[in-house]
């Protein structure tokens, strides 16, 4: 067509004004001036016809174009939709994995550490017992030597520097007991303090954890009437989750099918309803497009005039 087209344009453009010239001296000549004229204004109307048809075929050739980039935008959009929904499943699982593993080592290291301090304290413990048994013992002897304090007159200076060394080991333990004591108080509101914030920690995990879940069980609540529909004989029975999982990457080619499905159960009951009111229709001619005088300014017109009776006709026959 692009040819036939470059040949009329070089007939007209090249010399063409000469020939036309020559073509109508031709006619001129002719005996019945009339019937040459006729001719004349025949062959222009034909020449006109034929680029009218070069300038449709062009036209469609450029709509299929059209139509073909815009159906491969279409497929790209979906193949990149289907890699961002798979990315982010990936994602949400390994960040809930993640969030597991650092909860159950939390736990870990807070039973770890709990255990350490009930043995620091039995330690504690064992030591003020052995403390308290010494100072028992100790003043047993006191009693001892203060009894025989007449009879050991010789002995009374010795007696009393035991007595004063005595006074002040218990005064060392006494002192160390309270030390231990203050430690022992000290290490309790450390652990204390510890448990506090691991209980904080714990918690905003906790809330983290469960808005994730939320998050997931919204995606899954919205996914399940659409894959319901979608997919009626596979949806009984199965758990939300796993419906999602298995179906979601089916969805793309199940809602072309059900497209292409409704479009052509919609263009039969049209074309079926044109059938009655016409019965002498040829709808052969309507497998080919539409008429080729028809222009893009056409197509839309005819659109709008469509438009009305289409919603009515879906309207009454329920589609």
């Amino acid at each position: 067509m692009y040819k036939l087209r470059l040949s009329l344009s070089s007939l007209w453009m090249q010399g063409g004004e000469k020939e036309m010239d020559a073509l109508k001296k031709g006619f001129d000549d002719i005996a019945d001036h009339d019937d040459a004229m006729a001719k004349y204004e025949a062959g222009l109307f034909l020449l006109d016809k034929m680029q009218k048809i070069v300038d449709r075929s062009e036209a469609k050739s450029e709509a299929r174009k059209s139509i073909f980039h815009k159906v491969a935008e279409i497929e790209e959009i979906r193949r990149a939709m289907k890699r961002v929904d798979f990315q982010r499943q990936k994602e949400a699982s390994h960040w809930e994995r993640n969030l597991w593993d650092q909860i159950y080592q939390m736990r870990i290291n807070l039973e770890a550490e709990c255990e350490k301090s009930k043995l620091e304290r039995k330690v504690k413990q064992a030591e003020a017992a052995s403390g308290r048994a010494r100072i028992t013992k100790l003043e047993a002897q006191l009693q001892v030597a203060q009894k025989n304090v007449l009879d050991l007159q010789g002995k009374l200076d010795a007696s009393l520097v035991a007595a004063e060394s005595t006074a002040t080991e218990k005064a060392t333990m006494s002192e160390e007991l309270h030390k231990t004591g203050t430690a022992l108080r000290n290490l309790k509101a450390e652990v204390e303090l510890c448990t506090k914030n691991t209980q904080v920690q714990f918690e905003h995990f906790q809330r983290e954890l469960d808005s994730a879940k939320a998050r997931r069980e919204e995606l899954v609540n919205t996914l399940e009437p659409t894959l319901k529909l979608l997919f009626p004989s596979r949806s009984d029975g199965n758990d939300s989750v796993q419906l999602a999982t298995e179906l979601v990457p089916e969805g793309p080619a199940a809602v072309r099918r059900l497209s292409e499905s409704v479009a052509n159960i919609s263009t039969c009951h049209a074309l079926a309803v044109v059938k009655s009111h016409y019965p002498c229709i040829d709808l052969a001619a309507v497998e080919e497009g539409y008429a080729t005088d028809c222009f893009k300014e056409d197509v839309e017109r005819l659109l709008g005039e469509v438009a009305p009776p289409a919603a009515a006709l879906i309207k009454d026959l329920d589609l």
